[in-house]
């Protein structure tokens, strides 16, 4: 087992924050669920069983939101933090190598994450007590939950080690996240306007089609969580009636196999930004 991964969990388990924190999340989400529970039987006690999709849809996105926004505070404080209480250079003259150190600490960092997103199951499957979901519909999003904060948290940490506050690396973390979420939208978006304009000046008018550039949104996990949680309740068209927006997509590859290629990507974003943490905290690299 990485040593620094059995480590943190040691120091983790001792403390009573990860079990508040597991708490007053679920909480949260429970909470969110009884009300939304009781607005769907209504006044008459009746419960539409259709509607239940809709509750398993509201969890599901409180729980994404709510990772998006722990997964950067977690992560950009595990290295910073050792650099702010002096003892990253104590860590460094071990025999533990770099690359071990930024895995472990970012598993350490999520390992409470994945703690939470299990404890969870039992309010998702509220939903799976009426009917309309199958059981590996909540394995799948409990995957695509895992795959995710790996790649957010494969920023935290890179900026972590980039950066020599806590503070500063939560921030360009957030800022980083945006990008992904808000700016690759903004840019297909804009993009595609760009084409618009030059196309409404031509004597006959054809709808644009940005070609390529739309696969820039399969580094939106947002975007692939909406196609997950859409294809779950019965629309497995969601991404490609999305994408149409900006081209025919229709025999498309790989808008036809979105969610796999789109994790996929992430997973490989991943690893490359926890091979360039690694390079940039090795002390003996090359400057």
């Amino acid at each position: 087992m990485n040593p620094i991964l059995k480590n943190e969990i040691k120091l983790n388990v001792r403390t009573s924050k990860l079990a508040i924190m597991i708490t007053v999340i679920n909480t949260i989400l429970a909470g969110f669920g009884v009300f939304s529970l009781v607005s769907l039987v209504g006044k008459e006690s009746v419960i539409d069983y259709t509607q239940m999709l809709k509750l398993y849809i509201l969890l599901a996105y409180v729980e994404f939101a709510m990772m998006l926004l722990l997964i950067p505070t977690i992560t950009a404080g595990s290295v910073a933090g050792e650099r702010e209480r002096q003892t990253l250079d104590i860590l460094l003259m071990t025999k533990i190598k770099p690359w071990d150190i930024v895995i472990g600490k970012l598993f350490s960092s999520l390992s409470s994450t994945l703690l939470l997103a299990v404890s969870s199951l039992p309010i998702l499957a509220l939903v799976y007590v009426y009917g309309g979901l199958r059981l590996i519909d909540f394995f799948a999003l409990i995957l695509f939950l895992l795959i995710s904060a790996v790649f957010i948290g494969s920023i935290g940490i890179l900026f972590s080690v980039i950066m020599r506050k806590s503070t500063f690396a939560a921030v360009a973390s957030y800022i980083t996240e945006i990008g992904l979420i808000l700016g690759s939208y903004v840019a297909v978006h804009g993009y595609y306007h760009i084409r618009w304009l030059g196309a409404v000046k031509k004597p006959i008018y054809i709808d644009p089609d940005i070609g390529n550039a739309v696969y820039f949104l399969l580094i939106n996990p947002l975007i692939t969580f909406f196609g997950l949680i859409n294809n779950q309740v019965g629309n497995s068209k969601a991404i490609l009636n999305f994408c149409s927006a900006y081209g025919n997509f229709a025999d498309d590859y790989i808008m036809n196999h979105w969610l796999i290629i789109s994790l996929i990507v992430q997973f490989l974003f991943s690893f490359l930004l926890l091979w360039i943490a690694s390079h940039k905290i090795n002390p003996l690299r090359k400057c």
